[in-house]
């Protein structure tokens, strides 16, 4: 069953107490590479996206989790950066402060049989990490999950939901609270596609 996991992540963060309530924002299309949402087709969805978003709330997190299509298209490691500095920039005209999650997020076997764990644009999303600008580590679902976290081989089934909402909760909540921010604010999450 394809789903997706940030409603349990929303979930999460309130149990644990790290947020009071959740707005969740998502922007995601599947199965684009990241020049479609840079300077492509999708770019005015997600310019229209953070417009919308910034009319009405400040996010306190953003989760960047793409790459998929990237590996198997063979997107170069400096075109990826490349295209995910020009996001992150248009993202900072909005929201100079909000943190920055990269996801290592590349493995659908239906596309990539020869797929490797230090695949280039793995080791792309593991570069673009820079605590300094506020961008930081996000889940690295390549290593997190296991055969049945998928349920064709790629998208997240019911228990890699609950492992990308787990793993997230926590790292958001370790993040916010080492920045010195309240538990009290309103929390609210942008996230980039799965594919």
């Amino acid at each position: 069953m394809h789903g997706e996991p940030l409603t349990p992540l929303a979930d999460r963060l309130i149990e644990s107490g790290a947020a009071d309530r959740v707005v969740l924002a998502v922007a995601a299309i599947g199965g684009h590479p990241i020049a479609d949402f840079a300077s492509g087709p999708l770019r005015p969805m997600l310019d229209d996206a953070v417009g919308a978003l910034a009319t009405h709330y400040k996010p306190t997190a953003i989760i960047w989790h793409q790459g998929e299509s990237d590996l198997a298209l063979a997107t170069s490691p400096e075109d990826y950066r490349r295209d995910f500095e020009a996001i992150v920039a248009r993202l900072r005209a909005q929201w100079p402060q909000a943190p920055v999650f990269v996801s290592v997020a590349t493995k659908c076997l239906p596309i990539l049989r020869d797929w490797r764990a230090d695949n280039a644009i793995a080791t792309a999303q593991r570069q673009l990490v820079d605590p300094a600008r506020g961008i930081y580590a996000g889940v690295d679902t390549d290593a997190l999950f296991a055969d049945p976290d998928r349920s064709d081989e790629c998208h997240m089934a019911g228990s890699g939901q609950q492992k990308f909402a787990k793993a997230y909760a926590e790292l958001i909540a370790r993040t916010r609270g080492q920045k010195g921010q309240s538990s009290v604010e309103p929390f609210s999450a942008s996230a980039a596609p799965a594919r």
